[in-house]
């Protein structure tokens, strides 16, 4: 006759046979989370983020064959385009024809819209241009997609480095005319959101929680207690709005080592004048900010070609028919573009100027001279303790051979 089991090992039993159904549910539920998370992305994904509005003044810099620019005319009305909207490029005309042989008819395009077309404009140095210098309120969007000097360093962290500096620059050289107003994006303070609109806090690694939503929508209700950034419903005019920049980018490396973010929100110090060469000294009347001025991101958004009819993607070394990629096979086989918008933190901009040479060393000096004091005073602190009887209590090492050995008090 079988043993009957003892209740202990029944209710082990029961105990294993419940854990096992607890962990069937829990990979259930991991399984189930996993896919409503993936739904979300390609949801989010395939939703298209058009930054543009009717009113918008913009300024299109590093313009390759001008074709996003002629995309953005066919595809979108705007109030006043031959005065909302001044295209750039680095290139002169005819290196411009030279490099992008389809340049040519898409800049007579642009041209016959109204559109004012300037080439030779350094985007690193938008000061010496006076189109951009003498707009009235200033721009608010100003847009760089795929930057990249074109040196040819094979380098990386070289190229990397050369890449990171352009982009400074470009971030220093745009912040004075950039329009002056509220954020079109502000953000809202925890527990100011309106019922329980306290939504979700952006990371600059996942902004993608804005793709798709039009500037002036409202975000929908968030989970509570969490941050938001509430987009306002009413569209002010861009006269009395804060400008943007928008920088696209390869979301793919060497693209994602430039630390786009990086650059924006933590920007690195500008050394004093005396450190910079004569040659590149910014002009004594440049309007240029003292100090390397510090973005907010307002979001990031994934960099769709198709809400720009006719955009080819070119590189800045040219397109030769045969060898260049056409139409937009390289940003959309490396993983795509991604596109940053940021404003100007204004404070930054008031930082203390860098003084001159002079002002410098004189600072220099004085702090130098301030240390030294410091150091006299203690050093005759010590000899006036001592003189007045002060006995050194700290504990003295004797020697093998004197007396006691080791540490004595």
């Amino acid at each position: 006759m079988a043993k009957k089991p003892s209740l202990k090992s029944a209710l082990a039993g029961r105990k294993v046979h419940e854990q096992k159904i607890q962990a069937k549910e829990a990979k259930e539920q991991r399984i189930s989370d996993a896919q409503a998370a993936a739904e979300k992305r390609a949801k989010l994904k395939a939703k298209k983020t058009m930054p543009f509005e009717a009113d918008d003044s913009i300024l299109l810099v590093g313009e390759g064959n001008f074709s996003f620019t002629l995309g953005l005319l066919n595809q979108h009305v705007f109030i006043d385009k031959s005065n909302q909207i001044l295209a750039t490029s680095f290139d002169s005309e005819t290196t411009c024809y030279e490099k992008y042989p389809d340049a040519s008819a898409i800049v007579s395009a642009i041209r016959a819209h109204g559109v004012p077309v300037l080439f030779s404009v350094d985007a690193t140095d938008l000061e010496a241009t006076s189109e951009i210098k003498s707009r009235p309120g200033g721009w608010t969007r100003v847009v760089f997609n795929f930057p990249h000097l074109g040196t040819g360093e094979k380098d990386q962290a070289r190229n990397v480095q050369l890449n990171q500096v352009m982009l400074a620059k470009f971030l220093r050289s745009v912040a004075p005319f950039l329009s002056k107003g509220p954020s079109r994006i502000p953000v809202v303070e925890p527990g100011h959101g309106k019922g329980k609109v306290k939504a979700k806090k952006v990371k600059e690694k996942d902004e993608d929680e804005l793709e798709g939503v039009s500037d002036f929508e409202e975000l929908g209700e968030g989970e509570e207690g969490d941050e938001a950034y509430a987009i306002p419903v009413e569209k002010a005019s861009w006269k009395v709005q804060k400008g943007t920049v928008l920088v696209t980018l390869r979301d793919a490396v060497p693209y994602t080592l430039w630390d786009l973010p990086r650059l924006l929100t933590k920007p690195k110090p500008l050394p004093p004048l005396h450190m910079i060469p004569p040659s590149q000294r910014p002009p004594p009347n440049t309007t240029l900010p003292a100090t390397q001025p510090q973005y907010r991101i307002l979001r990031s958004f994934a960099f769709h070609p198709t809400l720009y009819p006719g955009y080819s993607h070119r590189r800045t070394i040219g397109f030769k028919e045969g060898l260049s990629a056409s139409a937009n096979e390289e940003i959309e086989d490396r993983g795509g573009g991604r596109t940053w918008e940021a404003e100007v933190v204004e404070e930054s901009l008031n930082k203390k100027p860098t003084g001159t040479d002079e002002e410098e060393a004189r600072e220099r000096k004085e702090r130098v001279e301030k240390r030294r004091e410091e150091l006299r005073e203690e050093k005759d602190k010590k000899k006036s303790r001592r003189g007045n009887g002060y006995k050194d209590h700290r504990p003295k090492w004797s020697a093998p051979g004197q007396g006691d050995e080791g540490w004595q008090t």
